[in-house]
This record gives structure tokens, sequence and C-alpha cells, in this order.
């Protein structure tokens, strides 16, 4: 799990999501092309999935980012690019 000055790794990303998946829709394995809502995802275990990964990820995370993002390596693909977005974001806060 990253430390709050750190973010997660790609692979730890995907580690997390899956886990994420596999523990709040009751499935075994997870592919990368699966549909969170195909899987029996509904809006109710979206938010606690969103706010389950943004506790273990350090990143603050959407409901949002789920719907439009619903496919897992769309999803991965997404926090990711937040990722990012607050490791930029935190390099100008240091200036």
């Amino acid at each position: 799990m990253p430390t709050p000055q750190s973010l997660p790794d790609n692979e730890q990303i995907l580690a997390a999501v899956v886990r994420a998946w596999s523990g709040a829709l009751n499935v075994g394995k997870i592919q990368p092309t699966d549909n969170f809502f195909s899987l029996g995802g509904n809006s109710l275990i979206a938010l606690r999935t969103a706010n389950q990964l943004s506790g273990e990820l350090g990143v603050q995370l959407s409901i949002r980012a789920l719907f439009e993002h619903s496919d897992l390596q769309d999803y991965v693909r997404e926090i990711e690019r937040m990722v990012k977005q607050q490791e930029h974001s935190r390099g100008e806060d240091a200036r």
C-alpha cells in the first residue's frame, strides 16, 4: 500500500482494482475486458468500491470515473491518469 507521500504504480493500481472488484462482486477471476456492471455491479457497489480504492491507493476517485470507464483496463488507465495528474499537482505545490 502506498504511503501518503508516495503514489501507487501501475501494478499496485491493477492489483488493487482486481481485489476490490473481485471482493465487491464475488467474482473469482477478472479479465482486462470485463465490465464492472456486466459482472453485477450497481451504483451502490460502485460507490463503495471507489471509496475503498481511494483509501487504499491514496488517490481521490469519483464514482463517475467508474461509470465512464467501466471496463477493467479502461478504469485502471483512468486511475493511472489521475495518479499522474496528482503527481504533477504535488510537484507544483512543492515549488
